[in-house]
Protein backbone atom coordinates (compact mmCIF):
# COMPACT_ATOMS: atom_id res chain seq x y z
CA UNK A 1 0.00 0.00 0.00
CA UNK A 2 1.39 3.39 -0.99
CA UNK A 3 1.99 5.81 1.83
CA UNK A 4 0.73 9.36 1.29
CA UNK A 5 2.93 12.10 2.69
CA UNK A 6 1.47 15.58 3.04
CA UNK A 7 3.55 18.70 3.13
CA UNK A 8 2.76 21.07 6.04
CA UNK A 9 2.38 23.92 3.53
CA UNK A 10 -0.57 22.01 2.03
CA UNK A 11 -2.19 21.65 5.45
CA UNK A 12 -2.58 25.29 6.46
CA UNK A 13 0.95 26.10 7.55
CA UNK A 14 3.35 28.70 6.23
CA UNK A 15 7.07 29.13 6.58
CA UNK A 16 8.12 32.24 8.49
CA UNK A 17 11.62 32.92 9.81
CA UNK A 18 12.71 29.36 9.05
CA UNK A 19 9.86 27.81 11.07
CA UNK A 20 6.31 26.67 10.38
CA UNK A 21 3.39 28.70 11.71
CA UNK A 22 -0.35 28.14 11.24
CA UNK A 23 -2.26 30.29 8.79
CA UNK A 24 -5.13 31.82 10.75
CA UNK A 25 -8.49 32.22 9.09
CA UNK A 26 -9.67 35.61 7.94
CA UNK A 27 -13.29 34.49 7.96
CA UNK A 28 -15.70 35.18 10.80
CA UNK A 29 -17.09 32.46 13.08
CA UNK A 30 -20.31 32.23 11.04
CA UNK A 31 -22.09 34.04 8.21
CA UNK A 32 -23.25 37.56 9.16
CA UNK A 33 -26.95 36.59 8.99
CA UNK A 34 -26.45 33.86 11.58
CA UNK A 35 -24.34 36.08 13.82
CA UNK A 36 -27.08 38.73 13.75
CA UNK A 37 -29.58 36.11 14.94
CA UNK A 38 -27.52 35.21 17.99
CA UNK A 39 -26.21 38.67 18.94
CA UNK A 40 -28.45 41.20 20.63
CA UNK A 41 -26.88 44.36 19.21
CA UNK A 42 -27.58 46.44 22.32
CA UNK A 43 -25.52 49.62 22.59
CA UNK A 44 -26.62 50.74 26.06
CA UNK A 45 -27.62 48.22 28.67
CA UNK A 46 -29.68 45.13 28.07
CA UNK A 47 -33.18 46.36 28.80
CA UNK A 48 -36.57 45.85 27.18
CA UNK A 49 -35.20 46.36 23.64
CA UNK A 50 -32.64 43.56 24.02
CA UNK A 51 -33.34 40.48 21.85
CA UNK A 52 -32.31 38.22 24.69
CA UNK A 53 -34.56 39.88 27.28
CA UNK A 54 -37.56 39.83 24.91
CA UNK A 55 -36.96 36.13 24.21
CA UNK A 56 -36.59 35.41 27.94
CA UNK A 57 -32.97 34.31 27.43
CA UNK A 58 -29.82 35.20 29.35
CA UNK A 59 -27.15 37.32 27.67
CA UNK A 60 -24.12 35.41 26.41
CA UNK A 61 -20.63 36.23 25.20
CA UNK A 62 -22.24 37.07 21.84
CA UNK A 63 -24.06 40.05 23.37
CA UNK A 64 -22.59 43.16 21.73
CA UNK A 65 -22.94 45.36 24.82
CA UNK A 66 -22.19 43.31 27.91
CA UNK A 67 -20.54 40.21 26.44
CA UNK A 68 -22.55 38.17 28.95
CA UNK A 69 -20.62 39.58 31.88
CA UNK A 70 -21.69 43.05 32.91
CA UNK A 71 -25.47 43.28 32.98
CA UNK A 72 -28.34 42.04 35.14
CA UNK A 73 -29.48 39.64 32.41
CA UNK A 74 -26.50 37.31 32.76
CA UNK A 75 -26.55 33.95 34.43
CA UNK A 76 -24.64 33.67 37.68
CA UNK A 77 -21.56 31.49 37.41
CA UNK A 78 -21.06 29.00 40.21
CA UNK A 79 -17.42 28.30 40.96
CA UNK A 80 -16.93 24.92 42.55
CA UNK A 81 -13.54 24.15 43.98
CA UNK A 82 -12.56 20.52 44.13
CA UNK A 83 -10.81 19.19 47.19
CA UNK A 84 -8.17 16.52 47.08
CA UNK A 85 -9.09 13.33 48.88
CA UNK A 86 -5.86 13.65 50.85
CA UNK A 87 -7.08 16.94 52.37
CA UNK A 88 -9.96 15.13 54.09
CA UNK A 89 -7.83 12.54 55.85
CA UNK A 90 -7.62 12.88 59.62
CA UNK A 91 -4.33 11.92 61.20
Amino acid sequence: MARIVFEPIQLGMEEMNKSLTPIYTTKGPAPAKIVSLITCGCNKGCGEKCKYVRANLRCTTFCKNCRGQSCINTEAIDIVEEQDEEDNDII
